[in-house]
């Protein structure tokens, strides 16, 4: 606003508008500020590729704030490019943007490169000699009739962009995997101990026998090494309990898994109740899935009929 004050007529004085807000975007030519550009309706838009660095302000009419691009370049951090940058064509402009730089390149070809080769260097365009603009691009006004300018403009990679979305799903996704594999493995062994465990108990007796473990057999087999036997019914093996005297034994491996079943029930609900000096003494078993293992006490002379029958 400006005070105005006319001698002649004194009834014209007072404030005049020198300028209205939001106004007509070719007013000024920095008016829709960083790479934004005036339309022919007189209304401000971000070149392709961009979008409004304040959206809010950008709805209430204030367009100087410019817009923000999209996708990032794919510059490194010693100013380097890794190539994977493009260019659009941004054509039908009435005149250049504002602030050209004036490069030695002989070709379009030439010209692109020396602007793909600098990080800082955001759009260019070969007419009569190469000009390059830098960091920013101002003054972009569309026009309604020729003749008409052109300018390529550094857009960032979508690939790229995709690219990092693409790796963060596929992490995710990696990792959901895991978790439920994980989750998964837990669940069935814990499902696998209470089998067990369960098949244990229904083969609990009276007495003193021992429900040994897996690993305890296998280590005092040393990993069922030392066989002494085999037959239909499977093999027998000796070891040596740890403990007060390590207790020396003859493990029964029964094989077969429905006889194996039922033989192993007989053994461990009769020999494992009845007590006599002249019967072989089961001390205890072990379940461990389909695997029935019986624990004898070892008798170092053989059994009683060798004893007996022997010539």
């Amino acid at each position: 606003m400006r005070w105005s004050e006319d001698s002649a007529v004194a009834n014209n004085s007072g404030w005049v508008a020198r300028w209205t807000f939001p106004s007509y975007c070719k007013s000024s030519s920095f008016f829709c500020g960083d790479f934004g550009a005036c339309k022919s309706n007189g209304k401000c838009g971000c070149l392709d590729g961009f979008e409004p660095s304040y959206p809010a302000e950008w709805g209430l009419g204030y367009f100087v704030t410019g817009c923000s691009r999209s996708f990032p370049l794919s510059c490194e951090t010693n100013g380097q490019t890794e190539h994977d940058d493009s260019f659009i064509l941004i054509d039908r402009l009435q005149g250049l943007p504002y602030n050209p730089q004036n490069d030695l390149a002989e070709s379009d070809e030439d010209c692109e490169q020396a602007c793909f080769s600098k990080c800082y260097c955001v759009a260019y365009v070969y007419d009569s000699g190469c000009k390059l603009w830098y960091l920013d691009l101002y003054n972009l006004s569309f026009a309604s009739r020729p003749t008409y300018s052109n300018v390529y403009v550094r857009w960032g990679s979508k690939l790229r962009a995709k690219n990092g979305l693409y790796t963060g799903v596929i992490v995710l996704l990696v990792t959901g995997l895991i978790g439920l594999g994980s989750v998964i493995l837990i669940l069935a062994l814990l499902r696998r101990y209470r089998r067990d465990l369960f098949t244990c108990r229904k083969f609990e007796v009276e007495g003193s026998l021992v429900f040994y473990s897996y690993g305890q057999i296998k280590k005092a087999t040393r990993n069922f090494s030392d066989k002494l036997g085999e037959g239909g019914f499977g093999s027998v093996l000796r070891g040596t309990m740890p403990g007060p005297g390590s207790t020396a034994v003859a493990v029964k491996s029964l094989k077969g898994h429905g006889h194996a079943n039922k033989q192993f029930r007989a053994e461990v609900q009769t020999i494992g109740v009845i007590k006599h000096t002249n019967l072989v003494r089961l001390l205890g078993f072990c379940v461990k899935g389909d695997l029935r293992l019986l624990v004898y006490e070892y008798m170092p002379y053989g059994s009683l009929d060798s004893q007996l029958f022997s010539e």
